[in-house]
């Protein structure tokens, strides 16, 4: 922009981090990540596509843009099938993220405690060393290029201490939030490498421009899940996943009326001090009065 600063992904429609929260959060409040869900999903498909007769199942080339970058980071650090992975518009550090991103994160692309575990983007793409793999960058992305170059230099030597860094590669354009015209060119060229020519009967791609959002928006019939039985909502599955955990801590809360839990809410002063790192003198109870549990409230 004309004032230094980086400009906002582009884009039409609502936010894509609210369709994404929407699911994402709620999987986060059982300790799970959309991105597991989708893994499981991506790996049932490479076994239906290893599985037909005029799949080379050695050459599996998987290419992906924005959530589509972070299923193909994932999906290549845990699948051995993926021969050759391509990452755009995802790729870069968590620290650059947090210091200098501008729309991000969204549940789609945080595993639940991935910072606290100390896995880092990078580590996703040090995983498949020495494997074929190619990042794009953009300059204007929301994920910072300068985190991205920095990854790169990290996964870089990871593909150095296998033997090799002839297999990594990586491409930068000018743009935003895309997969440029350069992108798209170096993505052909990485694959035709990597895994032949481009078969004759396969036409190239000449559009990179993603579909519109208002194709890509969806309602209550789409939110319904096939199985053997009837359809279901996905909110219903959520739910079902969700009750034994909720009810395991319904239990866990009533403990306090007959003494088991005790310890347990007795423990929430010293906590909250430690959080606010001050003193346990420092912790003033407040009682909300009957038989509702305490309030802890920390003075500064």
């Amino acid at each position: 922009g004309t004032d230094g600063q980086m400009p906002p992904c582009k884009g039409d429609g609502p936010p894509c981090s609210e369709a994404h929260n929407h699911f994402g959060q709620q999987l986060w409040l059982l300790g799970l990540g959309a991105e597991e869900l989708f893994v499981r999903d991506a790996q049932r498909a490479l076994d239906i596509l290893t599985d037909l007769p005029f799949v080379n199942a050695s050459s599996i080339g998987v290419v992906g843009c924005s959530g589509g970058g972070t299923m193909t980071a994932y999906l290549g650090a845990v699948d051995d099938r993926v021969t050759a992975a391509v990452v755009a518009c995802y790729f870069s550090t968590l620290g650059r993220e947090l210091e200098e991103g501008t729309c991000n994160y969204d549940a789609e692309q945080i595993i639940w405690g991935m910072a606290k575990h100390g896995i880092d983007k990078p580590d996703l793409l040090r995983a498949r060393a020495p494997k074929a793999t190619a990042i794009l960058l953009t300059s204007h992305d929301c994920f910072p290029i300068a985190g991205g170059r920095e990854g790169f230099a990290e996964v870089e030597t990871a593909f150095y201490a296998h033997g090799d860094a002839h297999n990594l590669y990586a491409s930068e354009a000018a743009g935003f939030h895309e997969v440029t015209q350069t992108g798209l060119t170096a993505v052909q060229q990485f694959f035709e490498e990597q895994l032949g020519p481009h078969p004759s009967w396969l036409a190239p791609i000449s559009d990179p421009t993603p579909l519109p959002c208002k194709m890509l928006w969806f309602g209550q019939e789409q939110l319904k899940a096939g199985f053997d039985g009837p359809a279901v909502q996905i909110p219903q599955l959520l739910r079902k996943l969700a009750r034994p955990k909720r009810q395991a801590l319904r239990w866990k809360r009533r403990g306090e009326a007959v003494g088991r839990g005790r310890r347990w809410l007795e423990a929430l002063p010293k906590v909250s001090a430690r959080t606010a790192k001050v003193q346990s003198y420092a912790i003033e109870k407040v009682s909300l009065g009957g038989e509702e549990p305490m309030m802890v409230a920390a003075r500064t």
